[in-house]
């Protein structure tokens, strides 16, 4: 029995080192006025050019990143399938949307960003330059890439368009940056449905076409972008990951039905 015990234990040690490790490169679909593929495939991930946001667009993808370069209106695109994205992120996918129009000072992207129907929206660029972190040791601010600080992305032409009210974020939202008042938030990020959504009012595709002063430009590319994918194919790969509760019951299920193999044997 100790030695049934002993081999047990083993194979239930390396299930869980298994189920623990960091699971495989996830699949980005990105659409929108810059290519983010560099940042993608420096975070380890595998990146797709998408020719439209269709239900069949998406399928296949588990990450949909969507940068809206227009300061006057929505992608049409996403104006025009947002019951489909609705669905790819309610049924598990993740969406990442870095907008410059952010509405239009009106609450227009709440009917298009999925689960943010209570969310206020507000163009502005009275505080643009100014990026401080909300909240810390996410992988956003300490990833793949580097770290950010309060002054990282400071400096931007701009380094955001605009906020989203604290107070209206959706319930367990995380609020990751926000403009020198810590209720303007430019990055937050929140479960819908089975999946996540990664909202930002960050022209990040300004950025990835080489625009902007430097060094907050280039921390952009590299540190902040590669960084977001990170958090983006972890909000993914944790949808797969059994809780520790879970694997916990797995363990001393199976070691219970070796013990009472090895009694019926006896």
């Amino acid at each position: 029995m100790k030695r049934l015990l002993s081999s047990l234990s083993t194979l239930i040690l390396g299930a869980l080192v298994s189920l623990s490790a960091i699971a495989a490169p996830v699949t980005f679909g990105w659409f929108g006025d810059a290519n983010p593929t560099g940042a993608i495939t420096a975070a380890g991930h595998n990146s797709v050019a998408l020719g439209g946001l269709t239900a069949g667009d998406l399928a296949g993808i588990d990450v949909l990143w969507v940068l809206n370069g227009n300061n006057g209106a929505a992608p049409s695109a996403v104006v025009a399938n947002s019951a489909a994205i609705n669905a790819f992120v309610f049924g598990g996918g993740v969406l990442s949307y870095h907008d410059r129009y952010v509405g239009g000072g009106v609450d227009s992207n709440a009917a298009l960003i999925p689960g943010a129907g209570g969310v206020s929206f507000v163009r502005s660029f009275a505080d643009a330059q100014s990026i401080d972190i909300v909240t810390g040791g996410t992988l956003v601010t300490n990833g793949p890439g580097g770290v950010i600080g309060n002054t990282t992305l400071d400096g931007g032409t701009s380094s955001s368009h605009g906020y989203a009210l604290l107070a209206s974020l959706p319930g367990g939202a995380v609020p990751v940056f926000s403009q020198t008042d810590a209720t303007h938030i430019v990055d937050f990020y929140y479960g819908f449905g089975a999946g996540s959504v990664y909202y930002s009012t960050i022209p990040l595709d300004y950025y990835l076409n080489g625009a902007g002063p430097n060094p907050m430009a280039d921390a952009m590319r590299n540190v902040y972008a590669v960084n977001e994918a990170a958090l983006q194919a972890s909000l993914f790969s944790a949808q797969d990951v059994p809780e520790p509760g879970s694997i916990a019951l797995l363990g001393l299920g199976l070691l219970l039905l070796a013990t009472q193999r090895s009694r019926t044997r006896a």
